[in-house]
């Protein structure tokens, strides 16, 4: 059949062409589309990098003019006039063509023009040289430049710059490091500056009184002030003209008299006037004396170095320091005395006016130097072996002292107790501590009887804050006050609020801690070591060092490092929580860097402070006395390993009758099991008879430091807690609401012992029965361990000369 339309066959064959030539007109659209943006993008490109080459090439010319200016000026102050366009030249070939940075170009230029114009060459420094300034001048120019960059950004090698100035010498101090040749004063019409010459500055020594041409000496910025330097690259010559300056003008413009309050940055000469608090014996062999010092204001540290040859001061009595340096350590000011420092004492009396603070806590340490003291009867410091460090051989006098640590929980306090509240302490006058001293023939038994009175008992002090101390001047036994109903009413609200119902827990294992875990719970009957017991020669048996740190004291010569003692805090920690402990880790590389026990509630432990029930101890030695105990606590059990390193605790556990209440201050111990599960233990430093009423404060108090670290592990995780512990709040703080439940006689309330006002009797005085042992122990296992030593040097000795002897007789043989 033949199609009615003859022209329908090209219409549906122009109907399918259609689309295909669309999609071509479209693809050659997009195609001039992109040519075009191809092209502007190149467009943009070269643009861009025109602009980068100019702005390049406008940085050179800038670098090249500002090293002419500077290489000009080096020379013109000199005396040499060099024409710019050479020195443009000679710069350009150097950065443009042999492509050698700024300050080489610079360097490299003035060794050319120096050989060139027959100079000596003159050493380069970065610094713009202002060429001939006056006094004036450059103090403004440099205070210009303080307030342009900020206070504290002009420190001389910063912002400062190169000039020369004519000036007369005001005044001119020895050498107060070993590095600067002089320091002094100088000045002209216009003001004055201090001025600073370095040793390795070959230059001519300056004279009071005479006027200087100062050439390329260096001024900047020092605490706010503006100093000139001389140094290798500057000279000195007599000025042919008379400078005119004001000769009555203090140093440092000079120094100002400064109250202690007033005292702040490193490095700052000062004088004042003080009042001696304290003086304490040396704690380096070059340092003359250190101590406490004040004003109306405060009290400030002092240490008087013995290069500088100030006459000795005494304790009550009032000083005008002149050129005394500040140091500034962690926040901390404190003063230094050196070779250009005057003492000058004054008749006035300065009363020194300290804030008081108070500070409650346990009584942890008693440190050495406590007990019965011998003073130098001039300048009241402790003597050290019949001998003080000023006056030399004197006959003491004798004073009753406690040097000792509080510990609240969170941090430590250092306190010192002077005669009349240790005296109330001890129940006895200090002459009566001299005839027990003396009937016993241990001076030591005062001490031993102060440790006894203070550690283990919680106490509040009130006095004067130091920089370390507090001087005491009130004490009154206080335990711990906690609301244990709001406290309790705090956990069980978290306990019932369904967002807080849940498990912390990370990359750590789910190890489920509790009292089986590491099979030593309340209710386990075993000795809690999951039947490994302590190992005979087990870890940790031999004595540590004590804790230091170490902080730098500047006595103008450079820097030493002096020990200060730093006791780590005794973390108040439940028995289920410490046998729950699967991380043990050390802060540092080094032998005797401390050990740390990382709790599941994020506690980290080095020394811990219990309270409770001593139930058993046992002799589990072979060779040695060596005793295992287990204390009890609301939650469970510690397990505590006393041996011969510490004879106090070892005797303690020997004689003790269980049960009874006791406190212990000691070291975390710990180590692996065969089945790699961590035993941890507590090593006793001190550990001593307490009551029911402490026990139940201990209780309080240490549940609210665990709240608290459980409120702080919700609000903000510990990732070191999350990556080895799954922790169940939950279970914690029914632990807490368990331990705040249960009190003596069921009753919520904490029985406060009262102040012992009452004098101790003899028969409560420590007596040689009672106290001599331990110190007679210590003597004979000071005495074997020396011993030993010296039986094993004889050995080897032996052994080298016979090995020597055979040698011989076999040469003789041969």
């Amino acid at each position: 059949m033949q199609n009615e339309n003859p022209n329908q066959d090209d219409s549906i064959k122009l109907e399918a062409e259609t689309p295909d030539t669309e999609k071509t007109n479209t693809e050659k659209t997009n195609t001039e589309k992109t040519n075009t943006e191809k092209t502007d993008r190149k467009k943009a490109n070269t643009e861009k990098a025109d602009t980068r080459k100019t702005n390049a090439e406008k940085k050179d010319t800038e670098k090249i003019k500002r090293a002419t200016a500077s290489v000009r000026n080096m020379f013109a102050a000199g005396g040499t006039e060099i024409p710019e366009e050479e020195i443009e030249n000679c710069l350009n070939e150097l950065m443009n063509v042999y492509r050698v940075s700024e300050n080489e170009a610079c360097r490299c230029a003035i060794g050319i023009f120096s050989k060139k114009y027959g100079q000596e060459r003159l050493p380069y420094s970065f610094r713009d040289n202002k060429g001939v300034m006056t006094v004036g001048g450059i103090i403004s120019e440099m205070t210009k430049n303080e307030t342009d960059s900020g206070p504290g950004k002009t420190d001389g090698a910063a912002r400062g710059f190169f000039v020369t100035a004519d000036v007369r010498v005001l005044r001119v101090r020895d050498n107060p490091h070993e590095t600067i040749s002089m320091s002094g004063l100088v000045g002209d019409e216009t003001g004055t500056v201090a001025l600073i010459v370095w040793k390795d500055a070959d230059v001519m020594p300056l004279e009071e009184g005479k006027c200087y041409t100062l050439k390329n000496v260096s001024a900047g910025f020092r605490n706010g002030k503006v100093r000139l330097y001389v140094n290798r690259n500057s000279s000195i010559f007599e000025c042919d003209r008379e400078i005119a300056a004001d000769q009555s003008a203090d140093d440092e413009t000079m120094n100002e008299i400064r109250r202690v309050s007033d005292l702040t940055g490193d490095g700052i000469w000062t004088d004042i006037r003080v009042k001696v608090f304290r003086l304490w014996e040396n704690a380096h062999e070059s340092i003359s004396q250190a101590g406490l010092v004040g004003d109306e204001t405060g009290l400030v540290r002092m240490t008087v170095w013995k290069t500088s040859g100030c006459p000795a001061m005494s304790e009550g009595k009032c000083y005008l320091i002149r050129n005394a340096v500040t140091n500034e350590m962690n926040g901390r000011i404190s003063l230094s005395l050196n070779r250009l420092s005057v003492v000058e004492e004054l008749d006035d009396d300065i009363e020194i006016n300290f804030a008081k603070t108070s500070f409650s806590g346990c009584g942890v340490d008693v440190r050495s130097g406590s007990g019965l003291i011998r003073r130098c009867p001039e300048c009241r410091k402790m003597l050290q072996k019949s001998s003080c460090p000023d006056h030399g051989k004197v006959t003491g006098i004798s004073d009753l002292r406690i040097k000792g640590v509080i510990d609240d929980g969170k941090v430590t306090q250092e306190v010192i107790i002077g005669k009349e509240l240790t005296e109330q302490i001890l129940g006895m006058t200090l002459d009566e501590a001299l005839a027990l001293a003396a009937e016993t023939l241990e001076p030591e038994i005062i001490a031993e009887k102060i440790r006894k009175l203070f550690i283990g008992r919680y106490f509040r002090v009130t006095g004067g804050k130091t920089e370390r101390y507090i001087i005491v001047e009130e004490i009154r036994e206080e335990l711990p006050e906690t609301d244990r109903t709001s406290l309790k009413a705090m956990i069980a609200e978290d306990m019932e609020n369904p967002e807080r119902k849940k498990k912390i827990s990370g990359n750590g294992t789910d190890m489920g801690y509790g009292t089986d875990a590491a099979g030593y719970g309340t209710d386990m009957t075993g000795y809690g070591m999951a039947g490994h017991g302590m190992p005979e020669q087990g870890p940790y048996r031999e004595e540590e060092p004590q804790d230091v740190f170490f902080s730098p004291s500047d006595d103008g010569a450079g820097v030493i490092w002096m020990p200060l003692y730093m006791r780590e805090v005794a973390v108040r920690i439940f028995a289920k929580e410490l046998n729950a402990s699967e991380v043990i880790y050390k802060s540092g590389e080094d032998r005797y860097a401390p050990q740390y026990l990382l709790t599941p509630t994020g506690a980290r432990a080095n020394r811990v402070l219990i309270t409770g029930v001593l139930t058993e101890t046992e002799n589990i030695g072979t060779d040695s006395e060596y005793r295992r105990a287990r204390i009890a606590d609301p939650t469970g059990v510690f397990i505590l390993y006393a041996g011969q390193y510490r004879p106090e605790a070892l005797r303690f556990l020997a004689e003790a009758e269980t049960p009874c209440f006791v406190t212990v201050i000691g070291k975390v111990n710990s180590f692996r099991a065969d089945d790699g599960t961590l035993m941890v233990s507590v090593r006793p430093e001190y550990i001593c008879r307490t009551d029911a009423g402490t026990r139940d404060a201990w209780i309080s108090e240490t549940a609210e430091r665990t709240y608290e670290r459980l409120r702080s592990l919700e609000e903000d995780p510990d990732p070191e807690v999350l990556r080895n512990y799954s922790v169940d709040l939950q279970e914690y703080r029914q632990m807490l609401l368990d331990a705040l439940s249960d009190w003596r006689n069921g009753k919520e309330t904490v029985t406060v012992r009262n102040q012992p006002n009452e004098k101790t009797t003899a028969e409560d005085r420590i007596s040689r029965s009672s106290a001599l042992p331990a110190l007679r122990f210590q003597k004979v296992l000071r005495k074997r361990r020396k011993n030993v030593r010296k039986g094993r040097k004889n050995s080897q000795e032996k052994t080298e000369k016979q090995s020597e002897k055979d040698g011989r007789t076999v040469r003789r043989k041969g």
